[in-house]
Formats: structure tokens, sequence, C-alpha cells
């Protein structure tokens, strides 16, 4: 398989060809999503790359709006000369390749065509102008199986690098980043507020905002397979790494023990869905058992720490002062107690509560929302 490398501004182009990379993506700050290029210093790498016999890709995968397609158009325009290939995300942004220019095409279809007949429509549509598919890393092993073969364009996959989880054209970063706030370029670190996940990277640029997973994909390990396939690109993004780093990574992918990459690398890596996929681990609450209501009583509706709860009383049943219950929460903690109180919403004292009822139960420790009651026997 051929190797192409993500270029960043301050990589070695000579370092690269002699690590044996084939192709370089050369993306500029207007242009694409992540590329860190000025143009005219874009424009000086493309002739470095082509003197030292590399094959230099313009990485135009930005997502365009109406309003700013002039716009990017004119600054798409002043560099396709340097160029005899070119990689877009957008359609439109392929379509105008495609119609105002005579350039070989590279789609990124990794957003979406997750099937053949998706693939083969855009085969099919920019015909021998289309140089090459990017194919998603959401594909399964079983997936890229059957899609490679069945396509008669090469096809390209990422072999190493970050993980995109969410790109919002807003800025998100610059209302937080105070003195900073003026930069074209924000990187920071996030964590979730609800769990113990961190190390999100988040970049802020021309293009939006940004947040990546943690760990970063891999299948160093895979290329063997990857090859059987029939795969003739794997893609290697070093970000995260220096460039001395990166060019003996990228001289490992290359080896005959390819998988050594996987452990010079300086992150933790996954290999997301290539592999069986356990994404629904993070959906618990959604697939817990102790979310079947079937031999449910009554499903809490608010609860706050020492005031009675609020419960609906289910379909089909009733609920009665003095019944042993075991309240289960959506994580699974089971909780057992006996119904002391029962109470209307305008505070009338029950001694039992019919079906379809909202009623308020005594103050219960580990109550929350969505926690059922069921009969304790």
């Amino acid at each position: 398989m051929k190797l192409t490398y993500f270029l960043r501004p301050e990589d070695d182009l000579v370092a690269l060809s002699k690590s044996g990379v084939h192709e370089v993506l050369i993306g500029s700050k207007a242009l694409s999503r992540l590329g860190a290029f000025e143009l005219e210093q874009m424009i000086e790498a493309a002739k470095k790359a082509k003197e030292l016999g590399l094959k230099a890709t313009l990485l135009c995968d930005a997502l365009v709006s109406e309003r700013d397609f002039s716009s990017f158009k004119k600054r798409l325009e002043s560099v396709l000369p340097f160029f005899e290939s070119a990689r877009a995300l957008d359609p439109g942004v392929m379509q105008f390749l495609f119609e105002s220019s005579n350039l070989k095409l590279q789609f990124v279809a990794d957003t979406g065509n997750h099937n053949l007949p998706g693939l083969l429509a855009w085969e099919k549509y920019f015909g021998e102008r289309l140089e090459r598919l990017v194919l998603s890393i959401e594909l399964s092993k079983e997936s890229l199986h059957h899609i490679i073969p069945a396509l008669k364009t090469p096809c390209e996959l990422l072999v190493l690098g970050r993980i995109l989880l969410f790109h919002s054209p807003r800025n998100l970063l610059s209302p937080l980043a105070g003195e900073v706030s003026q930069s074209d370029w924000i990187e920071a670190t996030g964590a979730s507020e609800e769990s113990p996940h961190k190390g999100f990277p988040l970049v802020e640029n021309l293009q939006g905002s940004f947040m990546f997973l943690a760990k970063d994909f891999c299948l160093a390990e895979q290329i063997d397979d990857l090859k059987s396939m029939g795969l003739e690109y794997m893609r290697f993004d070093p970000t995260g790494c220096s460039s001395d780093l990166a060019y003996e990574v990228s001289s490992t992918l290359l080896s005959d023990s390819p998988k050594l990459a996987k452990e010079l690398w300086p992150n933790p890596v996954i290999r997301g869905f290539y592999g069986v996929n356990k994404s629904d681990v993070l959906f618990k609450k959604l697939k817990n058992p102790s979310r079947d209501k079937t031999h449910a009583l009554a499903e809490v509706l608010d609860a706050r720490k020492g005031e009675p709860m609020t419960v609906k009383v289910l379909d089909g049943s009733s609920l009665k002062l003095g019944l042993a219950v075991k309240m289960i929460t959506p994580e699974g903690k089971i909780k057992e107690f006996s119904i002391s109180t029962i109470k209307t919403l305008d505070g009338e004292v029950l001694d039992a509560a019919p079906e379809r009822s909202i009623v308020t139960l005594q103050a219960v420790g580990s109550a929350c929302v969505k926690a059922l009651l069921l009969p304790n026997f």
C-alpha cells in the first residue's frame, strides 16, 4: 500500500520523501477543515513536494455555506494551477472542481456514503476524473471486505490519526479564550461535566470548532488484512506527535512490521468500528434491564434530596400504604423500602393511589428521575 500523509507546516518534506511517503495532503486555513498553511506557504510546499517526487494533493475539504461559496471559489482558483489532484468533502466543492478544472479528484466519503450503492453512484458520476475514494473509519471489517473489491476506484482509509467527534461552524472556544480570542487558531482540551471522561482535543479555526476523541484511531495491526482486501492507500495524520517521530512512524507503517507503529505512537489508541462494535456501552441507561417496565408499579418523575419524591402510577398498577417495594435506578442501583406516606400534589393524605395517578411518597435516599418502583416479593 501507498502512504498518504497529512502535511503540517513544521514537517520536513525531504525527511518524508526518505521515509517512503507517497503523497502529502496540503491544506490551508482558508480551504480545509484542519490545514494550517497560509495560501502562499501552501503553494511553496506543493512546489517542493513535486521537486522531491512526492505527490502533492490539494486539500480543500472545508464545508462551505452558500454565503461563502463565491469567495471560497476565488481562493481555490488561485491555487489550482499548482496541483494535479484535489480532495474535497463538500459535494458542492467537488462539483466546482469537476466543472472548472482538469484536476484528478479525490472524494472524502467519510461523513456519509456508508454503503456500496452510494459509493458506486459517486464513482459513476465523476467517472475517470475520480482518482480516489476516501472511506469512513466507521465501516466495519466486514463492510470493507464487501465494498473495496466492488469499486474500480482506488480506496483510502485512515490507519493512524485523530477521530473527529464533533464539528460546528460556530466559534465555541474564542468566547472563553480571553486575550487570544482574535487568533485564527485556538487549541484546548475538554472534559465532560456529566462523566469522568476528559482529555478531548478541541480546535477552533476559520472553519469553526472541532472536538476529537481522547483516543486516536489505529489500524496498524490490521494492515495485512487491509492489503488483502485490495486497499491501495493508507492515510497517516501525525497530529499529536513531533515531526521526527512522525517520520519514524511513517517508515514503520511501510515496513514489514507495521504493527510496531502502534507502540511508537504517543497517544492511546482504539480501532473503532473496524472490529466488534462496542459503542453501545455508553448507552447503558437506554438498554439496562432496569428500564423494563413490565412488572413496574410506578416511575419517579421528580426527586430532590431530603424531599418527598413524585411518582406516576403506571397503567394497571396501584400503590398502597405499607407496600414493600424496591426502587431500581437507570444505572441499576436497588433501594428497598416500604411506602409510609402517599399524598396528592395538593397535600391530601391517601391510603392508596390508583393507576395513572401522580402522587408524592416519602423521601427516599438514592431516588432519581426515571427510577422504577417494583413490588418487593
